[in-house]
């Protein structure tokens, strides 16, 4: 049985890693390093992060509305290649059989050329069978 592989990137993990000790780092150093009360750090704190939620509500919506946007984008563009390849392909099978049509009224063509050619010899062959039967070869002139 085939066994698959996840492929761990160390880079991903190692930046992601960091991004999270750097934010952590810089939280408290802000609180320690602050001139202002804890009451006060905690109010400025709780009031930045309502706004940081509000601001990504508003972009989990701009985010939705765009993706719906390129959704319908998508849409409309696979709808039109669909139509541009029905219509191409539609084209090519008119052509197609336009050209078995030709191509098979000169068959019937040259099949009737060619009966109407051996009718003819046919024909031509039954007279001179008549011609010769009705004559006599020279040996049988006295009979």
């Amino acid at each position: 049985m085939t066994e698959y592989k996840r492929n761990n990137n160390p880079i991903d993990k190692s930046f992601l890693t960091g991004a999270i000790i750097g934010a952590a780092a810089g939280v408290v150093a802000t609180l320690f390093l602050s001139p202002e009360s804890g009451e006060k750090n905690r109010k400025t704190l709780k009031k930045n992060m309502k706004k940081l939620g509000d601001n990504l509500d508003k972009l989990q919506k701009m985010m939705a509305e765009e993706g719906m946007d390129i959704q319908e984008e998508i849409k409309q563009t696979a709808s039109k290649v669909a139509q541009n390849i029905e219509d191409e392909a539609k084209k090519n099978i008119n052509s197609a059989a336009k050209q078995v049509a030709e191509k098979s009224q000169e068959v019937v063509d040259a099949t009737e050329e060619s009966a109407g050619t051996q009718a003819k010899a046919s024909d031509s062959a039954k007279d001179t069978r008549r011609t010769r039967s009705s004559r006599k070869p020279k040996f049988f002139k006295g009979v």
